[in-house]
């Protein structure tokens, strides 16, 4: 998986050499990072538009749906992302100096960590979500203990302000975020219930004639960082 200048992300077939898909016309500015969910499902991108787009790579849904944002939390481009192993938080680092961790089934803001003083260039989150680690242009590195982070005061008005309540997947145990004022009874996380979704196997498959070809950037960006 591939970031750029011009605005696009793009995945290559290794054995082919080829693109299979490409990602463009929903950022607005440099695209400045990607990452996969563990299973490969779900794609982030961050960019210097100040938004996190997420994708739905495994069943093509991004293709007819587009792409669920994440904004209004950073106050300057977005520099770093990282998902966590199930999917259900993203941490991004951005040029306000700022970390900001959010619900990404819900698409909210959960928490905004600050300390830094310089951008963030870089961020990561253990396989436990109890740990996050943000590097910064500051010199320093920073470990974030978010393990208690259901029981922060300005996580649950978050929370409430959106509808949610926190409830448990019966089937693998893991808590995830729903709606307070849900009709159905909703008894599994998004991952659990996707596993039992039918994929559609030609959202796998991507015309050739659709990838464009690019031989480089015509010209440089003229953005400069909020």
């Amino acid at each position: 998986m591939t970031t750029s200048m011009d605005w696009k992300a793009k995945m290559y077939d290794l054995k082919s050499e080829k693109a299979t898909i490409t990602l463009k016309e929903y950022h607005t500015n440099v695209i400045s990072d990607c990452c996969f969910t563990e299973e490969e499902r779900r794609l982030a991108t961050s960019s210097w538009d100040r938004t996190i787009k997420i994708w739905d790579v495994s069943t093509g849904a991004f293709r007819t749906g587009g792409p669920v944002t994440l904004a209004k939390a950073h106050q300057g481009s977005v520099s770093s992302c990282a998902i966590s192993a199930d999917g259900q938080h993203l941490v991004s680092g951005g040029y306000d100096c700022a970390v900001v961790v959010w619900d990404v089934e819900n698409a909210i803001q959960r928490l905004l960590l600050r300390g830094h003083t310089d951008w963030v260039e870089d961020v990561a989150i253990s396989t436990n979500k109890r740990w996050i680690a943000s590097a910064s242009k500051d010199g320093t590195v920073r470990l974030w203990d978010i393990s208690q982070i259901d029981k922060i005061p300005f996580v649950q008005e978050k929370q409430e302000e959106a509808g949610l309540k926190v409830a448990n997947c019966t089937r693998c145990g893991k808590p995830f975020s729903k709606a307070t004022m849900e009709d159905r009874d909703e008894s599994l996380c998004v991952f659990c219930r996707l596993e039992q979704e039918p994929v559609d196997p030609s959202a796998f498959l991507d015309e050739v004639s659709d990838v464009d070809e690019d031989e480089g950037l015509e010209e440089d960006t003229d953005e400069q960082l909020q």
